[in-house]
């Protein structure tokens, strides 16, 4: 019977271990820019909010989209910089380390939907606050 309790408990941890919910803004920028790069749309799409979502869809599609927030596939790794969370909506800075060796910091907004942090926006140049 203590086997069958010590087995149980692996298996609800081990089932925990393959939970993708980053648990940070942060933490959600790396795993979104990860799977584009490996271009792994649907695990991309579980980080993209529903509107931002909607108009990738409609608009152009996630092919087209991975190109855009990787600035055609030239974008080579990613490191956070900083996150600032301000209730349900964050920003996270972070430096894209482009294949030609230069590096340009960026950043993206995230808000809090379905209980994880999910893009917003990808702002490429600087603006001055969060997008409605």
């Amino acid at each position: 019977m203590r086997f069958l309790k010590l087995l149980f408990i692996l298996v609800l941890l081990l089932s925990g271990c393959n939970q993708e919910k980053p648990s940070s803004p942060s933490e959600s920028t790396k795993a979104f820019f990860e799977y584009a790069f490996n271009g792994n749309y649907s695990k991309m799409k579980i980080h993209m909010n529903k509107q931002l979502l909607e108009i990738v869809e409609e608009s152009y599609g996630m092919e087209e989209y991975v190109n855009d927030v990787t600035d055609n596939g030239s974008i080579r790794s990613i490191s956070i910089i900083k996150e600032v969370i301000e209730g349900n909506r964050a920003t996270v800075h972070y430096l894209a380390k482009m294949k030609n060796g230069k590096e340009e910091e960026q950043k993206t907004y995230l808000i809090r939907e379905d209980d994880l942090w999910k893009f917003k926006f990808i702002q490429l140049n600087e603006i001055k606050e969060f997008p409605k």
